[in-house]
């Protein structure tokens, strides 16, 4: 399944450029497109950008979650900013693996450009 085709009403033109490593995962019976990296255990949700289309209307847009393997999921951030959801995940790569260098210049965790 994709968020096209699980939210058809969804504008492709309204989708930011997904992180490097995560994967489209959204099922029809949750609010918003969703995607998941599971070498990092985090959760990308992306709500519709207007507002009112949204489930909750004063939400952010964005929301990264780290997956609680033994335990609970962890909210990392909620904004509106995909460049703050971009730094976090960075940040989250390098607190809880250590960045990779691929051999190519990029992490084999995150994608950040290691050059």
């Amino acid at each position: 399944m994709t968020y096209k085709t699980e939210f058809p009403d969804f504008p492709a033109s309204h989708m930011p450029r997904i992180p490097l490593g995560f994967d489209d995962v959204s099922w029809h019976n949750d609010a918003m497109p969703r995607f998941e990296s599971e070498a990092l255990g985090l959760t990308l949700w992306i709500d519709y950008l207007q507002p009112e289309k949204r489930e909750i209307e004063t939400g952010r847009r964005f929301l990264l979650v780290h997956n609680g393997h033994d335990s609970a999921d962890v909210e990392l951030i909620e904004t509106n900013s995909m460049d703050e959801i971009n730094a976090e995940i960075t940040a989250h790569c390098a607190r809880e693996y250590g960045h990779t260098d691929t051999g190519r210049g990029i992490c084999a965790h995150c994608g950040m450009d290691m050059t």
